[in-house]
């Protein structure tokens, strides 16, 4: 099993990378995660909504998205509107986001996709989350 992603100790969350057949997942406890955007256009909404659909399905299913009402233990924000440049025939959004995990510094990530696969951004924001300990 090749663990990527979120590790949470205590309570015990592991995130894998899928594997052919699905995905390698522990689930014990439940994290409650929040998305924010301060982004106004159309397709930074559109990952932000896909960002709260992939941290609860999938590999991801031990978050509980709590729609900025109560303790998040992370907090994932896409700092600013997305970009879009055309490539040939198609368009790459590039997002940029940093997670703040209660009492840490936050942490950054970046990166791209292709604008009609904004999933594809979203699993790799989920990928790119740092260790959080509930315990």
């Amino acid at each position: 099993m090749i663990l990527s992603g979120v590790t949470l100790f205590g309570s015990v969350l592991f995130i894998a990378s899928p594997t052919a057949g699905g995905c390698d997942a522990v689930v014990t406890d439940q994290v409650p995660f929040d998305v924010r955007s301060n982004g106004d256009d159309a397709v930074t909404q559109r990952l932000a909504e896909e960002v709260e659909r992939a941290y609860t399905s999938g590999c991801a299913a031990g978050f509980v998205f709590t729609n900025g009402r109560g303790y998040a233990a992370l907090v994932v924000n896409l700092t600013g509107n997305v970009t879009v440049r055309p490539v040939g025939k198609r368009s790459r959004a590039y997002y940029s986001v940093s997670y703040q995990v209660q009492g840490r510094a936050p942490t950054r990530s970046k990166g791209s996709c292709w604008e009609d696969r904004l999933s594809d951004c979203a699993s790799k924001i989920v990928e790119a989350t740092p260790a959080i300990s509930m315990a």
